[in-house]
């Protein structure tokens, strides 16, 4: 999930939980219509308007588990058999 989704997911969150757009917008210093266009996902917030936002929200922004790493493959080439072809004595 990416940080705008997040986002948008706690902000949509919040107001179906009963807090209002304009108080949200106020909390976090940023334009209630800016709020709104991302919200609706029409419009992106400037890096300083997300973090406003995701501290108003209060948000944490932590790395993913790293996914087990695999061993890495040998490439192995089949045995050579000695036959009596291509040798010479």
């Amino acid at each position: 999930m990416t940080l705008s989704e997040s986002l948008r997911t706690e902000l949509q969150r919040r107001v179906e939980g009963g807090e209002s757009m304009p108080s949200i917008a106020r909390a976090a210093g940023v334009s209630e219509p800016s709020l709104k266009e991302f919200a609706d996902g029409a419009d992106t917030l400037t890096l300083a308007g997300a973090d406003a936002l995701a501290e108003h929200l209060r948000l944490d922004l932590r790395p993913q588990e790293a996914p087990p790493q695999s061993q890495p493959k040998v490439a192995t080439r089949p045995a050579e058999t000695s036959g009596g072809r291509g040798t010479r004595g």
